[in-house]
């Protein structure tokens, strides 16, 4: 058997396996690499997705897990491609030890799903952060002023303090996210 190797990827045989592991990003930046952070680009796995599709060579392909999910900019977009190649061609999602948020997500759309009995699989759910300063910076004496061109534009800016609106807003993306997610994930174990 012929076997090549790109950066996350190997074929070998009539099988190609691409490795999902550390922090998912949309693309992963030079200095994430370059402080030694492990992490997977949406960007970078679809294209190994992609080549694997249409390389006529590979019957089959292998998708392992390590990883604690990571953004969601990019990832839906993975989800679709792996579910829409799963129709010609089988792929396996093999959880080494970790394959949790939006790295379930992309497992759930494979055919099939193998893991090690101590593997740590799940926290379906979406969240995001924000820091309410503006009781610090008042405390400094500092008012923060937020000149927006509507109500909820600006949220989160250091300092300036965080409306109920604008956190009931954030609720609806999250919450909607979050069923996108759960929507996915059910769609994708019913096979």
């Amino acid at each position: 058997a012929v076997s090549s190797t790109h950066k996350n990827s190997e074929t070998d045989g009539d099988t190609a396996t691409i490795y999902v592991n550390g922090v998912l990003m949309k693309s992963v930046p030079a200095w994430v690499n370059y402080e030694g952070i492990e992490a997977t680009g949406y960007d970078t796995l679809n294209l190994e997705l992609m080549m694997a599709a249409d390389d006529p060579a590979v019957k089959r392909i292998n998708l392992v897990f390590d990883t604690p999910g990571g953004q969601v900019a990019g990832q839906i977009d993975v989800a679709k491609a792996i579910a829409e190649i799963n129709q010609t061609k089988p792929i396996t999602a093999y959880i080494s030890d970790m394959c949790c948020s939006g790295g379930y997500w992309l497992a759930s759309q494979c055919g099939e799903i193998f893991a090690k009995p101590n593997s740590a699989i799940g926290s379906i759910g979406v969240y995001c952060t924000y820091y309410d300063m503006s009781k610090m910076a008042e405390d400094a004496g500092i008012k923060v002023l937020v000149i927006s061109s509507g109500e909820l534009k600006g949220m989160g800016v250091p300092g300036a303090p965080i409306s109920e609106k604008q956190i009931a807003d954030m609720q609806k993306y999250v919450d909607a996210l979050g069923a996108n997610f759960v929507d996915a994930v059910s769609v994708g174990r019913n096979k």
